[in-house]
C-alpha cells in the first residue's frame, strides 16, 4: 500500500506541472506584443538614410565626378555652385524632392499620408544651421522617424527623415 501511495503523489505532482506549463504556454500566447514591423521601420528609415549618402546626383563641381548626395550637402552648405550652374542647394532641394516623392508616395489614397525631411548642421559651437527641410503630405497622425549623423568641417551634419501614417 505504501508504494502505490507514493506513485499517486508523484503523479499528481507531475499532473500539477503539466497544466502549470500549460497555462504558462496559453498567457504567453495571448500577451499583447509590439509588432516587429514598427522596430524594424525604424531600422529601415535609417538605412535608406544612410544610403542616400552615397546616391549619386546630377551636381558636378569638376568635369571628373558627379558628387555624391552627403557631398552635395556640403556643397549646399558652402553655397557653391554646379557646373551646369545651379545652385548646389537647388539641386539637393530638386534631388531630394525627386527621392521621397518616388520612396514614399503619400497622400490620402496612400499607406503613407505624409513625410518630412530635414537636413541640419550643427557647429562645434553648439550653434545649429538648417540646410534643406521638405514637407510632403499630413504628418498629425502617428510616426516613425530615423536620423543619420556624419561630420563636416569642424561639425556634424544631421539628416532626419518622418514617415507619418
Amino acid at each position: 500500500m505504501k508504494n502505490s501511495k507514493g506513485q499517486e503523489e508523484v503523479v499528481g505532482f507531475v499532473v500539477i506541472v503539466v497544466l502549470v506549463a500549460v497555462v504558462f504556454v496559453l498567457m504567453l500566447g495571448f500577451s499583447p506584443k509590439e509588432p516587429i514591423v514598427k522596430e524594424n521601420a525604424s531600422k529601415d528609415i535609417r538605412h535608406f538614410l544612410e544610403s542616400l549618402r552615397v546616391y549619386t546626383t546630377d551636381c558636378r563641381l569638376s568635369e571628373q565626378v558627379p558628387l555624391e548626395y552627403k557631398g552635395l550637402i556640403g556643397s549646399c552648405y558652402s553655397g557653391r555652385v554646379c557646373l551646369s550652374g545651379k545652385k548646389a542647394c537647388d539641386v539637393l532641394n530638386s534631388t531630394t524632392n525627386d527621392i521621397l516623392t518616388k520612396s514614399f508616395p503619400n497622400g490620402k489614397d496612400y499607406p503613407i499620408k505624409g513625410v518630412r525631411f530635414n537636413i541640419y548642421y550643427n557647429e562645434s559651437t553648439g550653434s545649429e544651421s538648417n540646410i534643406a527641410s521638405l514637407s510632403q503630405g499630413n504628418c498629425s497622425t502617428s510616426h516613425r522617424s530615423a536620423e543619420d549623423f556624419f561630420p563636416l568641417g569642424l561639425g556634424q551634419v544631421t539628416v532626419s527623415l518622418k514617415i507619418c501614417y
